[in-house]
């Protein structure tokens, strides 16, 4: 799925009315060739159909992984990628995981937790022309106040990873929210992924000149198991979107934010190229570790990132103009964890 919608003028305009209505809370503060998730064929066949049946898990006919979206222990919303039961309309399947006190809340890893309130029902999930209409029932409302953004952000990420949904528009029992009963965040027009997920500010640049970049950091669980963090941040508005992101991972996250770094300070773009799906990166060999290889960590960052923020499917890396690999594509899956 192409995600890349770089900086449309009416919905960076909303993105910044988004972000005007929760400045002062919490949202500055840290809390191959397929896509993740990518579902089988007769998935995406179910995905067009109008979804307001309900399915039990007795229904299901196999298993699949599914990145399903919850909050850290720091605040962060995180895709975590589980096996749940297949069924038909996989979609409303997929929120119903995500809901507290649900099918999967007691197997959850304990660093996580779900962020749609207990006893929401998705009382129906329609998917047309790229647009997912979500109706839940009235529980989807009691949430906590600085959960708001977290829930739009782990509801609409979750839908967007479908290559059918680009767009979503929620409702509670069959009437679409105009905004958010606790902290007023407007719902004047569709949500997608330009709303960016764990949103934080470059300092000293104004908000009016800022663009989203999405990047992938990492955080590590109790049991010390490794997991990507996406965090969009807005920056001084770029002349190149594939250098600013390489030079803000390279930045690395914002302190404190209990995230980690997947390249070191010294690592240096020495130049990069783009020709259709195809972006070729050239860096210099700080990125290399002690064994002369460019860590999983730092090559699955650098993808994801570059995924969320251009159109490119594929990766070619040079190490000071020397060739390091052919061409990679993004990760199936990411923050595997078993139930």
């Amino acid at each position: 799925m192409n995600h890349y919608k770089w900086i449309k003028q009416v919905t960076f305009v909303s993105l910044l009315v988004l972000l005007a209505m929760t400045a002062g809370c919490s949202l500055w503060d840290a809390e191959e060739s397929k896509l993740i998730d990518p579902p089988p064929n007769d998935i995406m066949a179910s995905l067009e159909l109008d979804d307001d049946q309900v399915y039990s898990d007795e229904e299901a006919i196999e298993n699949v992984q599914m990145s399903l979206y919850f909050k850290d222990q720091y605040g962060y919303v995180v895709p975590v990628t589980m096996n749940i039961p297949y069924v038909e309309g996989i979609a409303k399947q997929k929120l119903r995981y995500m809901v507290e006190d649900g099918p999967i809340s007691e197997k959850l890893p304990y660093d996580f937790t779900p962020v749609i309130p207990s006893g929401t029902e998705i009382l129906g999930l329609n998917i047309e022309n790229q647009l997912a209409i979500v109706d839940f029932s009235e529980d989807f409302l009691n949430y906590e106040m600085n959960d708001e953004r977290k829930l739009l952000e782990a509801v609409t990420w979750a839908l967007t990873d479908f290559p059918t949904v680009d767009q979503v528009i929620i409702n509670v029992n069959g009437e679409t929210l105009k905004k958010m009963p606790a902290q007023g965040i407007p719902l004047h027009e569709p949500l997608s992924r330009e709303m960016g997920i764990n949103i934080e500010k470059s300092e000293g640049v104004p908000l009016s000149q800022t663009s989203p970049v999405t990047l992938y950091f990492l955080n590590q669980t109790k049991d010390l198991q490794n997991y990507y963090v996406p965090v969009t941040r807005l920056i001084q508005n770029p002349d190149d979107i594939v250098v600013a992101t390489l030079n803000e991972l390279i930045k690395g996250p914002f302190e404190p934010s209990g995230l980690n770094s997947v390249m070191i300070s010294s690592v240096e773009v020495i130049n990069t190229d783009q020709s259709q799906d195809l972006i070729t990166l050239n860096l210099s060999d700080h990125i290399l570790g002690i064994d002369q290889m460019v860590s999983e960590e730092s090559l699955q960052s650098i993808i994801l990132s570059l995924t969320e923020n251009t159109n490119a499917t594929q990766f070619q890396f040079l190490i000071n103009d020397e060739s390091y690999n052919t061409p990679v594509t993004k990760p199936a899956y990411m923050n595997i964890f078993e139930m």
